[in-house]
């Protein structure tokens, strides 16, 4: 289940791609107004919810059950004979499955699962963060950790330099507690027959994180990317004269920026 569903922490993975660049929006989640004028999702991550439910089932149906020793192809095998796939457009479930048939199975393995994310700072101090992983697997035999993230949007992700990535392959490391020589970390996106992959040999779990926002009076703005979904846009002088465009500011927070003093 995706994060805001489920995480009630202030930090949040799916947001690290903000938190981590722009101490603006970092300050603004630390005092914890985002979750006071949350909204409700919409269609888009209705659907998504929907579909990362799906997987869950299919998951935690299969996996517990799994024979001894089982051949590089059962999970494609089982999720073609499954109820879950009839459950899911064609060319996804099409998709899915060339997908599981080069996943191999361990009988180490996390099922949406909502961990623990220590050593995140910000605001000057350690943040309770914990974050959903969708699917991992840990192979003995190899010291290899895979992390896999379903995405149900049309918007194309990678999983490359991918902070949410990171993020849940530190928290599967440590919830897993055995030692990991490679990891492997997957966007896997049906709805565009999309699948990306980056690989680390030696991977460092023990780093600290460091928010954009560290304490003060001061939390700059920083336009790029990840301004694009961004609750702050109404607001944001940087997002403003990036867009060369105004953008009347939302009732809610302007107490919030006056309080701020933000300029």
């Amino acid at each position: 289940m995706p994060d805001f569903v489920k995480s009630h922490t202030l930090l949040s993975p799916s947001g690290a791609f903000r938190w981590l660049r722009c101490a603006l929006y970092c300050r603004v989640a630390l005092s914890g107004e985002f979750r006071k004028h949350e909204r409700p999702p919409g269609l888009a991550a209705i659907i998504g919810t929907e579909k990362h439910a799906i997987m869950e089932s299919f998951f935690r149906r299969i996996l517990p059950a799994a024979p001894p020793n089982p051949p590089e192809s059962w999970l494609k095998e089982a999720w073609e004979s499954s109820l879950e796939r009839a459950l899911l457009p064609e060319s996804e479930a099409d998709f899915l499955s060339e997908f599981l048939g080069s996943l191999a199975f361990s009988k180490d393995f996390l099922i949406e699962e909502n961990l623990p994310i220590p050593g995140i700072f910000a605001g000057g101090v350690e943040q309770i963060v914990r974050g959903t992983v969708d699917l991992a697997f840990y192979y003995r035999d190899t010291e290899t950790l895979k992390i896999i993230d379903w995405k149900f949007g049309r918007r194309k992700v990678l999983a490359h330099n991918n902070p949410q990535l990171s993020l849940y392959s530190k928290a599967a490391a440590l919830k897993f507690a055995k030692p990991v020589k490679a990891l492997e970390k997957f966007i896997v996106q049906p709805a565009i027959t999309h699948c990306d992959k980056e690989e680390k040999l030696k991977p460092n779990f023990t780093q600290k994180v460091a928010a954009a926002y560290q304490g003060g009076q001061k939390a700059p703005a920083t336009a790029g990317d990840w301004c694009e979904f961004c609750e702050l846009q109404r607001l944001c002088p940087k997002y403003i004269k990036r867009e060369r465009c105004s953008r009347e500011i939302a009732p809610e927070f302007r107490k919030i920026l006056a309080d701020m003093e933000i300029k």
